[in-house]
């Protein structure tokens, strides 16, 4: 509920995409943008800052180390973000 409410509340300052492996046909939450299967470059570059957000923007990432490891080493080498632009927990 209070992710809801914060990207209600944001005016289009947070913006949030999950990506789960298989989605379940029977789930339906609208007030979210998802996508099904593994988190891949391309799904990062469809959800990254545009040029204008880029200096504000803070990318914020979650999951197990393997999944972490994976994830940072687009963010880093194929999408150039500088770490501090990027926090991971």
């Amino acid at each position: 509920d209070m992710l809801v409410r914060l990207i209600a509340e944001g005016e289009g300052i947070l913006e949030v995409t999950h990506v789960v492996s298989v989605a379940d046909e029977n789930v339906e939450i609208p007030e979210f943008k998802y996508r099904t299967g593994r988190v891949s470059a391309e799904i990062l570059k469809e959800n990254m800052p545009t040029s204008e957000q880029e200096k504000d923007a803070l990318v914020v990432v979650c999951g197990p180390g393997g999944f972490m490891e994976v994830v940072g080493g687009f963010l880093q080498n194929e999408l150039k973000l500088p770490d501090e632009m990027v926090r991971k927990f």
